[in-house]
């Protein structure tokens, strides 16, 4: 059966960086299953699948996952915000 791609994708270097967390990090969440990954050739991730691990109510509480440090907040902020308004969708229709 045909896998079936997202319509927007990013490499692991590419999620790493809209993310501010390090290679290592993506690999982790990959392996834990927190961040829904396909390997077509190389690792790709849903746009989706970025915006949901930007999004703290959809990330694991296990103490063993990197939390991004206070520092780095405005930045996941500003890389949501550009995922969101990229991908056409409305944060006000979140329940």
């Amino acid at each position: 059966m045909p896998v079936r791609i997202a319509e927007t994708s990013y490499t692991l270097s590419h999620a790493a960086r809209q993310l501010h967390v390090g290679r290592h990090t993506i690999w982790r969440w990959i392996t834990s299953g927190e961040l829904p990954a396909q390997k077509l050739g190389a690792v790709v991730f849903s746009e989706k699948a970025l915006v949901d691990q930007l999004t703290p109510e959809s990330r694991s509480t296990s103490t063993n996952l990197t939390q991004p440090p206070h520092s780095n907040l405005m930045a996941i902020q500003r890389s949501q915000n550009r995922l969101v308004g990229a991908s056409g969708m409305d944060d006000s229709a979140s329940p």
